[in-house]
């Protein structure tokens, strides 16, 4: 299943790839729930949801957003991997975007800025997800080469309501874009909420209020 990322003016900018597991009892758990044990399984996972997409849109290329955890994404063939989906697809590098969650150690750091910076050098883009989450947030922002940055969604929950969530918000606008990096709000559930990060000056979002989840031939028809 995919969801709409970035949305400006209701008009979709681009979409995440993410993968659901088929469960009746489990009601489409995660695929991250069970290969989370495995790297290995949970990337070859992740390049088989990205292969598949390129495919599809490999004659109108639209931009997409992919996770790799730390771990998945620092195992050493991964990167020759992905390249290799890539030019089998010829899909372009540069509509691409890898998001890495903040849960990583400070151990990982130099390696993960490396393996970053070469996705960089092919003109793939990088995203630091969940934005907040975790106490070095800031530091993260300092250490690796980023093009994007998502806001963890517990700061966006009930915004509207909360003066001092505005209040952050608005100073991370300010903060991030000396980063040179594109600011997303994720897990946008309700108008209300929308509209307070609107006026805190966040121009890209996604979350249920903007699309549900969608599989392929959905994104195709929301993109007309």
């Amino acid at each position: 299943m995919r969801q709409s990322s970035g949305e400006r003016c209701g008009d979709p900018s681009g979409f995440e790839l993410l993968t659901r597991w088929p469960h009746k009892q489990l009601n489409g758990t995660a695929s991250t729930l069970f290969a989370t044990a495995d790297h290995e399984l949970g990337r070859n996972i992740t390049l088989s949801v990205i292969q598949q997409a390129l495919q599809f849109f490999a004659k109108k290329p639209i931009p997409l957003n992919f996770n790799f955890s730390c771990a998945q994404i620092l195992l050493t063939d991964s990167i020759s991997k992905l390249n290799e989906i890539i030019r089998e697809t010829a899909y372009p590098n540069d509509m691409l975007t890898l998001e890495v969650t903040e849960s990583f150690s400070n151990s990982d750091l130099c390696a993960l800025s490396s393996v970053l910076a070469q996705l960089n050098a092919i003109g793939i883009k990088t995203s630091l997800d969940d934005f907040g989450a975790q106490a070095a947030s800031y530091d993260r922002l300092f250490t690796l080469p980023l093009q994007q940055v998502k806001i963890d969604r517990q700061f966006i929950h009930a915004i509207d309501c909360d003066p001092r969530k505005r209040l952050l918000m608005q100073h991370i606008v300010e903060f991030v874009p000396y980063f040179n990096c594109q600011l997303i709000a994720e897990g946008v559930e309700t108008v209300d909420e929308l509209k307070a990060l609107i006026k805190a000056g966040v121009n890209f979002a996604q979350g249920f209020y903007l699309s549900h989840p969608l599989d392929l031939l959905s994104m195709e028809a929301k993109l007309g």
